[in-house]
């Protein structure tokens, strides 16, 4: 991976990403996900957070009677005293804790399978979490005597421990504790003829208390049962614990859930203060012991997770250090980003080393439920545990700031990928230093604020009795959280005082003071970045181009380049065998040539190439023609809106009004208010032993369903009545169960029925069922084998984390060996049998009821055919309450079943529509309870019934033929649309991918698929609810006969009984229920649908109504800043993931709103909106939930949210500007004698208009002869009679003899435009300009410099033509002149433009030779460097743009000639000719140039904006005559004048620089590149020289050598001595090492270096050795 260290803060993030960066960016985005997953997995906070709320509910809610009185009953957070601590912990604590353990039964099923050797059950809380164990914790005050002089009788004692207000549960007070051991009073423990408990000692820090903080210390285990426990909580009492001297009391229990083995330490924190008030706090603790467990898949995959990261990890190390080494440590972290990457990599690396402290703790392996609940061992294992726990929770700090930061470098990475997305950042660092100073004022100004809020509201107002609180409260009431009422019941004087002085200081002042400093901002960068896309710089590509680009680059391209060398080897091989193939077949006949068709193919593939580029030209050609088209097809009016939008806008219309039709919205909530909220959700019950009433929001437990069944059953089956038919109509009688009229009533009769009525209106009309109950069993399977099976006998196989009521659970019971909690076996082969236990005992077989169990899938009865026990609590009440005592008698109301749902089925007479109700609550494998429901009404009748509803019905089916017609219409339009494009020149020889990626790359396409699509979905939808058979076929009848009968098909699918078995009527009722459920899920589906539908018609419609005049600034500036915001939204949610996982991680196991992640960010984004409440963060840990809430706050609210006001104000703010110059534009061409017209091709033009000579004025004026109607010339304003006065911007080119020559042969289409351009003039004024002298002068004293064409003769431009022309051309010089000096006079603006066009056609000064050597000559001025007075230009003062400070600085400025109101224009022609022509000067004309452009080169768009009528008043009259007063609108404007000059000079002077400043980068570019070829190739001829120097030096050893051994050899041939025979042995060559040694120290090596390093480093000598 190429890395770079991010986008740095304090320069802004790049421009456009370097080739690398969006590689590594998606790279680490994936090392994010990963690291999210592996900490989200290990930590299991949902989990927590699920056990949490199961377990703390019943402590939290339940109540208990108050010590004073007895009537009141409060809840744990009403406690405030000792005493009512000790009842709370008697009743509640008690009561809960042992609410759901039992006797273990010595003939249970289990025993068979298990061996449970104690006597209850585990004790749990919300069935599957069991405690462990229950310790509590105790601090006492300590006394002495009082010191208060008079007052010491009154308080003999005070409480030790100077400075401490109260005690901390979790913190070792040596001075302020009581250490004395706790005893009974024994003379009142004898009068009351008990025993005497045993004195309870001090436990000293680290020996088991609390957080090691010592104290009095009592351990329950709730395995010896609940007597045991009372007493031991009463031993408490009797030892004084409960008094008045107590300091801290702590309850903390260990938890864990059987199902999924996560263990909780749950603590309750108790703190009494010197002034007897209560104060309460909660710690939770979550810890899994499962880490080290690798016979389960999920932690062996978390295991190598955590090895791939830390691989990963090392890796980004790696690339860090790597940077470090490159470009410097102190270069490295002059950059923000580097410090967030450094914070990243350490953190990570901290918090995957603290996975590994976690694992390798010894608890985590060596944990027994035996050592916890055995007396030995109980203390230090309990010990550990809480260690542990402490330590889990310390890492999730760790994790959560990790997965914080990790999102923050994920943002820095992946920002600069996209310029829209970097924008943040460089807005944050171009405003750093005025945030910096702003931040720093604002704290000081909220400090003052806050110590004032603090000492006047503190002792009356909770939340500001502490410095923290008060600067949480009044930062709060910035982001939209008043507290005025608060503040006015604490001090009723000061506190609207303060509450409004604050709120306009920071809400309305410094706030928006914030604010414009990141527009300003903002403004910059906007403007930096639209300077750069105009000037074709930077642009970038879309980012995943850029990730595809170069992962085929960087990743493919290393993977082909290593394919290549292996290729390379075997090509080698295969050229040689290829050779001596070739050999081979030279022996052969050769073969005709013959050319290959393959070169032909690429040959006109080039030439197709070569064509895109015209063929897109010619395109964008015929789109402008395009745009000048007609109005045809528009309504007038409506402002010009199309056919096109007003059939969107009537689709829109209709399928508004069907949707409204066919929903009823109205009507169906005021049907579900009465058959579901009323009677179902709103009933209240007295729960037994409680004094208070609950409701349906309550209901925790299987046991409370229980409760409001009963309730719920007995409101449904009240108003039971006997419908009877007489003469074929039917008759309501109200039906008294003890009456002859209830005998009478039977459903078997077909003149009668029974039928329930709920809120009168609405009616149970099925045979045998009005509410049905689908039961999914819990699967309990034997714990044996498991590692915590001493933890429970037995665990829940059911699905844990899935909600059943709506999934199918009961696929396990054929999978594994399933039981109840009380051991009934639920096997596939018994499970048809289960009788009812009270019925099990009947001596009539008849009598015993067993259960219907139906499978999931194929048979009847259950919801959405589900599985499970399905149960119809009948018709009659009675029948109603005997299965409902069925269901609790066998012990369905509790663990044993993982879901119920209740339903059934009203009709409505009134409306004509049936109702499907439901409620249907869960029991996850946490004990969380999940309750859902809902009320779905559908009509039967489509077109006919319904009451009042009838023409609604009606109407509906005629619209919804309509709305087809109109989708259908579009989808044509569609499609033709698709058709016409793909015919396009442009299209016609691409690729269909290249198509359909050009079409779609117009978001409107998108959304008019999108809106097809469901447009078509929806239709399809109501044409299969229409049609369904059931819908068709089914009606209400009482006679048996004309009742509705199921399909024989059905029957037999179903395995239905016969017509004559008693069970058919049941199972009818069923098969009605499926049905129902099938078409409220199709009518569910259209209301979907419907609701989408409607949302991208609307889109549709935007798009086509956003073309009106007043709309379209909105709409433009929708489109245009979709981009932007989109992207600000991307970064702002990549933000927001981040805190969410650092929220959750911290508090989701606890807070409310945090459970999960998508809770988690749900909860965020409504802080931004002003939605929130901090009390539950502030119990976890206050500094760290304060410090996150601010940053996050400062980061989205004030910043973020900032981004998309910014972004639609400049959009808005470009737009509305681009629309007003656009009619401002219009406006003057309607207004201007000078009209424009442009036409794509010839033809065009022929048909448009007809020329002929006007011979009344000049022969060679082209005069208009005729207009076609409804043509772009007369839309453009152009009559009979005007003049051409310019084609393609050319006076004189086009002119021809005739007529038809000069449109045949002289008009022709510009090759820079492609269009042909005419320009047009009035013929009225024409005649007096003719008629005189070309060449004529007028001079005056009193001329000004204010015509129009002065200006324009006085330009770099035009000197620099004048200056050449008058040197190759002489005599057209004087011409020239001549033609400057009429400018002299100020005709009127009829003769200027007149006089500017003669000129052009008559004089023809220059030649093309001329031209030429002019653009020559401005090339050269463009980049040329301004010398005044030999000294360069460019050190003059900023605003003294021609004046030299050094030379002429008490020289009076430019703009003061201009004041003198006498000037006279010859002498102002000749200051202006004396000063030479600079390159600011030409940039300046150039720009002047360019705005002439705009308005036709015709006429002046400075004089025209500055004149006003007094000037022209005062030029009729001459200046001779005006006096000094009158003279001032000159004044005026060459005042306003000057100015407009002064800051188009600015803009011209910044061009230049900016010119030359990308000059001098290209220059360095180049001189860089070249340095580091020269580098390359001296450091090569360095190596090359080294190589010949070893070989020289090897060459001179063999040398010597072989000079020695000749020497020898001839020495001994002549003496006979063989002294040197040992040399005819070949030496060893000397190792490498020293051949480089001395190849290094050869002079010419060492110098060549040091050589080639100085010209590496110097430019400028690199370039002079590269020439």
């Amino acid at each position: 991976l190429k890395a770079t260290p991010g986008p740095p803060i304090g320069g802004g993030p790049p421009n456009a990403a370097t080739m690398g960066d969006a590689i590594f960016a998606v790279g680490y985005a994936v090392f994010t996900l990963m690291l999210c997953v592996q900490n989200i997995m290990s930590l299991n906070k949902e989990w927590q957070a699920a056990i949490y709320k199961a377990v703390t509910a019943p402590f939290n809610t339940i109540p208990y009677y108050g010590t004073g009185d007895s009537d009141t009953q409060r809840t744990l957070p009403d406690i405030d005293s000792s005493g009512e601590l000790y009842s709370w912990l008697s009743t509640v604590f008690t009561d809960t804790t042992f609410k759901e353990q039992k006797l273990w039964p010595d003939d249970s099923p289990w025993n068979e399978e298990v061996e449970w050797n104690d006597t209850y059950t585990p004790s749990t809380v919300g069935s599957f979490n069991r405690i462990l164990m229950v310790r509590m914790s105790t601090k006492m005050w300590k006394t002495d005597p009082a010191e208060f002089g008079a007052f010491d009788e009154y308080s003999p004692m005070s409480l030790a421990g100077r400075g401490h207000s109260k005690l901390s549960a979790d913190n070792y007070y040596a001075e302020a504790e009581d250490k004395n051991r706790l005893c009974p009073d024994f003379e009142v423990v004898r009068l009351a003829n008990e025993t005497a408990p045993p004195c309870l000692w001090y436990t000293p820090p680290g020996k088991g208390s609390y957080a090691d903080s010592g104290g009095f210390v009592a351990w329950l285990d709730p395995m010896d049962g609940r007597e045991s426990f009372k007493a031991k909580l009463m031993a408490l009492d009797q030892v004084g614990v409960f008094d008045m001297h107590l300091a801290t009391f702590v309850v903390d229990m260990m938890v864990f859930n059987t199902n999924l083995e996560v263990f909780l330490q749950i603590a309750w924190e108790f703190s009494f203060d010197f002034a007897g008030n209560c104060h309460k706090a909660k710690r939770v603790r979550g810890f899994n012991l499962n880490l080290n467990n690798s016979s389960e898949e999920r932690y062996v995959f978390l295991n190598v997770l955590k090895f791939v990261l830390a691989g990963l990890v090392v890796v980004f190390v790696v690339i860090e250090l790597r940077i470090m080494c490159e470009i410097g440590l102190f270069q490295h972290f002059r950059k923000a980003a580097s410090f967030v990457d450094f914070l990243s990599l350490g953190i990570c690396t901290v918090a995957l080393a603290s996975f590994a402290y976690l694992q390798g703790m010894p608890i985590m392996d060596k944990f027994t439920f035996s050592s916890l609940t055995d007396l030995e061992t109980r203390q230090e294992t309990y010990v550990a545990l809480e260690d542990i726990a402490s330590a889990f929770e310390d890492q999730g700090y760790i994790v959560g700031i990790n997965l914080l930061v990790v999102f923050v470098r994920a943002l820095f990475l992946v920002a600069p990928l996209q310029q829209n997305m970097g924008i943040i950042f460089k807005v944050v660092d171009v405003a750093g230093n005025n945030l910096a100073a702003f931040v720093a004022m604002f704290l000081v100004c909220q400090t003052s604020f806050v110590i004032m809020a603090y000492f006047t509201f503190g002792a009356g107002f909770e939340e500001m009795s502490t410095p923290q609180m008060a600067f949480y409260r009044c930062f709060s009431m910035m982001t939209g959280k008043p507290i005025y009422d608060e503040l006015y019941k604490a001090d009723q004087f000061m506190g609207p005082l303060f509450y409004f002085v604050y709120y306009i200081f920071f809400y309305l002042i410094m706030v928006n003071m914030f604010v414009s400093i990141l527009l300003n901002a903002y403004d910059l960068v906007d403007f930096e970045l639209m300077n750069k896309r105009g000037t074709g710089k930077d642009k970038e590509k879309n980012i995943i181009m850029k990730i595809t680009e170069e992962f085929r680059q960087d990743v493919l391209g290393r993977f082909w380049r290593c394919f290549g060398a292996c290729s390379g080897i075997f090509s080698m091989c295969l050229r040689m065998f290829s050779g001596c193939f070739r050999d081979c077949m030279e022996c052969l006949p050769k073969p005709p040539a013959i050319l290959p068709r393959t070169f032909s193919l690429l040959h006109l593939k080039g030439k197709r190439s070569e064509n895109d580029g015209e063929h897109s030209s010619q395109s964008k050609k015929k789109d402008k023609s395009k745009d000048k088209d007609t109005d045809k097809g528009r309504f007038a009016f409506l402002g010009g809106i199309d056919n096109e939008c007003v059939l969107m806008i009537f689709l829109m219309l209709v399928f508004t009004v069907f949707a409204s039709f066919i929903t009823n919205g109205e009507e169906v909530y005021l049907v579900s208010q009465a058959t579901l909220h009323s009677k179902t959700l709103g009933v209240v019950w007295k729960p037994e032993g409680l004094s208070r009433m609950e409701d349906f929001t309550d209901i925790r437990t299987f046991e409370q369903v229980e409760e409001w069944s009963r309730s719920f059953l007995k409101e449904m089956y009240a108003n039971t009545q006997c419908l009877v038919y007489v003469n074929g109509s039917g008759i309501y009688h109200s039906m008294n169960i003890e009456g002859a009229i209830a005998t009478s009533c039977d459903n078997k009769n077909n003149w009668n029925q029974l039928v329930q009525r709920v809120e009168t209106q609405n009616t149970g009309f099925l045979n045998t069922t009005f509410v049905r109950l689908t039961i999914q069993p819990a699967c309990f399977v034997s714990s044996t084998g498991r590692r915590w099976s001493d933890g429970s006998p037995y665990v829940r196989a059911t699905p844990k984390l899935e909600e059943c009521a709506s999934t199918r659970c009961t696929d396990v019971l054929s999978q594994q060996s399933c039981r109840t909690a009380d051991g009934m076996s639920l096997a596939m082969s018994e499970i048809s049998n289960i009788t009812v236990k009270s019925t099990m005992d009947s001596t009539n077989i008849s009598d015993r009821v067993t259960y219907n169990f139906s499978a999931a899938g194929t048979d009847l009865g259950s919801y959405n055919m589900n599985g499970g026990f399905v149960f119809s609590f009948g018709n009659r009440p009675e029948d109603c309450l005997e299965k409902l005592r069925y269901l609790s008698e066998d012990g369905w109301f509790s663990q044993n079943s993982a879901s119920m749902v209740f339903d059934w089925i009203t009709y409505n007479g009134n409306i004509d529509m049936f109702t499907k109700n439901m409620v249907s609550f869960s029991l996850l494998g946490t004990g969380e309870m999940r309750k859902t429901s809902f009320a779905q009404t559908i009509p039967l009748n489509i077109s006919q019934g319904g009451g009042f509803l009838e023409a609604y019905r009606i109407t509906s089916m005629v619209l919804f033929w309509v709305y087809f017609l109109l989708v259908a219409y579009f989808m044509v339009r569609y499609v033709l649309d698709m058709k016409n494009a793909r015919n396009d020149e442009q299209f016609m020889d691409r690729s269909v991918g290249f198509f359909l990626k050009a079409w779609f790359g117009d978001p409107w396409h998108w959304t008019d698929l999108i809106s097809l699509t469901i447009s078509t979905y929806c239709i399809v939808c109501v044409f299969l609810f229409v049609m369904h058979k059931f819908r068709n076929e089914y009606e209400f009848r009482v006679d048996s006969n004309a009742k509705y009968e199921v399909p024989n098909s059905d029957v037999k699918k179903y395995g239905m009984a016969k017509a004559v078995d008693p069970q058919r009527p049941l199972q009818d009722d069923w098969y009605i229920f499926m049905q129902f459920e099938s078409l409220v899920q199709m009518f569910r589906t259209i209301l979907l649908m419907t609701a989408l539908n409607s949302f991208f018609i609307s889109i549709k419609v935007v798009k086509y109504f956003g073309k009106i005049g007043r709309i379209k600034p909105f709409s433009v500036t929708l489109g245009q800043g979709m981009a932007r915001n989109t992207a600000f939204a991307f970064a702002m949610l990549m933000g927001m993931v981040g805190f969410s996982f650092f929220f959750h991680i911290i508090f989701g196991h606890v807070a409310l709103g945090f459970e999960t992640f998508s809770q988690t960010l749900l909860t965020i984004f409504n802080w931004i909106v002003g939605d929130y409440d901090l009390t539950e963060l502030f119990e976890v840990h206050f500094s760290m939930a304060f410090i996150s809430f601010l940053l996050y706050m400062v980061a989205f609210y004030f910043i973020a949210v900032n981004m998309f006001l910014a972004t639609m104000l400049n959009t808005y703010s470009t737009q509305v500007g681009k629309l007003d110059i656009k009619s401002a534009k219009l406006q003057s061409e309607k207004n201007r004698k000078s009209k424009m017209v442009e036409y794509p091709d010839k033809a065009m033009l022929s048909k448009d208009l007809k020329f002929e000579f006007d011979t009344e004025i000049n022969e060679f004026v082209i005069m208009v002869d005729g207009v076609a109607p409804e043509g772009a010339a007369s839309r453009a304003g152009i009559i009979a009679g005007s003049v051409l006065s310019k084609v393609n911007r050319e006076k004189d080119k086009w002119k021809r003899e005739t007529v038809e020559d000069m449109v045949n042969d002289g008009i022709q289409k510009d090759d820079r435009r492609g269009t042909i351009t005419l320009i047009f003039r009035d013929r009225a004024g024409l005649h007096d300009h003719f008629g005189g002298n070309l060449f004529h002068k007028e001079t005056g004293d009193n001329i000004k410099p204010t015509v129009k064409n002065f200006w324009v003769t006085q330009g770099a431009i035009a000197s620099v033509e004048r200056r050449l022309g008058e040197e190759d051309f002489a005599g057209l010089g004087k011409g020239a002149a001549d033609a400057g000096e009429k400018a002299d006079s100020e005709p009127s603006d009829d003769e200027a433009a007149a006089e500017g066009d003669d000129q052009g056609l008559q004089v023809g000064m220059f030649t093309k030779l001329g031209r030429a050597r002019t653009k020559k000559r401005l090339e050269r001025l463009l980049f040329s460097r301004w010398e005044l007075c030999g000294q360069d230009g460019a050190r003059v003062e900023p605003g003294k743009f021609w004046i030299d400070p050094d030379t002429h600085g008490n020289t009076v400025e430019e703009c003061d000639m201009f004041e003198d109101d006498i000037v006279d224009i010859e002498d102002l022609r000749e200051t202006i000719e004396a000063k030479p022509v600079s390159g600011h000067e030409a940039w300046l004309d150039c720009l002047m140039t360019a705005l002439e452009q705009e308005t036709l080169e015709e006429e002046s768009i400075f004089t025209d904006l500055l004149r006003t009528n007094d000037m022209q008043e005062l030029a009729s009259r001459g200046v001779a005559k005006m006096s000094q007063g009158a003279m001032k609108p000159v004044q005026e404007f060459y005042k306003h004048a000057g100015a407009i000059l002064r800051i188009l000079e600015n803009k011209a002077q910044k061009k230049y620089f900016e010119c030359l400043r990308h000059e001098s980068d290209d220059s360095q570019r180049k001189l860089r590149k070249q340095n580091v070829i020269l580098h390359e190739y001296v450091c090569a001829l360095e190596e090359k020289f080294t190589t010949i120097n070893n070989q020289i030096h090897g060459q001179k050893a063999v040398k010597e050598r072989m000079l020695t051994l000749l020497a020898g050899a001839m020495e001994g041939r002549a003496t006979g001595s063989s002294q040197y025979s040992a040399l005819d042995r070949p030496p060893l060559p000397p190792p490498a090492e020293e051949i480089l040694g001395r190849a290094r120290q050869a002079e010419g090596g060492s110098n060549l270096r040091a050589r080639g390093g100085a010209v590496a480093r110097d430019s400028g000598a690199g370039v002079g050795a590269l020439d």
